[in-house]
């Protein structure tokens, strides 16, 4: 009878312990629910980017020129995402393997401050959405060595 009642005890503990973990609220964070529809993704070349710019084309060239070594200590080498105004479309330099480039600058600049924007000739066909007259947005690696540039760039938006 002794045992009768211990093992009572021990499958009532149970039966307590898988009743409480089972019945978690839907509030819990641990719960979660099931996800039946993908992640949105934003088109890269939709107007008005869901991605926002770590920092302008004209604001990371005038940091450049007030302070060349303190911009290259905060940026260089680290990826960033930097909006500026394309006058003219992206250049093609097929003697360098189809790799492009185009410049930044802001839509009533002077073309004093500007940033390059490097590209692999694997992403031409996505920069060629860059027409010009327009705003675009990029992420890449921050080199300035001889000016600010932004390397491997890929094209985050068009407005």
């Amino acid at each position: 009878m002794r045992i009768k009642k211990r093992n009572m005890s021990v499958l009532s503990i149970l039966a307590a312990f898988f009743a409480l973990t089972s019945c978690q609220s839907s509030t819990s964070p641990t719960a979660q629910p099931p996800t039946t529809q993908a992640p949105t993704v934003q088109n890269p070349a939709s107007p008005k980017s869901a991605v926002k710019a770590d920092i302008s084309a004209v604001e990371l060239a005038k940091k450049y020129e007030a302070s060349r070594s303190d911009t290259n200590d905060k940026y260089n080498g680290k990826e960033i995402t930097v909006r500026g105004y394309a006058f003219v479309k992206p250049t093609i330099m097929e003697s360098n393997g189809g790799r492009g480039v185009v410049i930044l600058d802001e839509k009533d600049g002077d073309g004093k401050y500007q940033v390059s924007c490097y590209f692999d000739a694997k992403d031409k066909e996505e920069f060629a959405k860059v027409k010009g007259s327009q705003y675009i947005t990029v992420k890449g690696t921050y080199e300035g060595d001889i000016m600010p540039e932004i390397r491997s760039c890929r094209l985050v938006g068009v407005e």
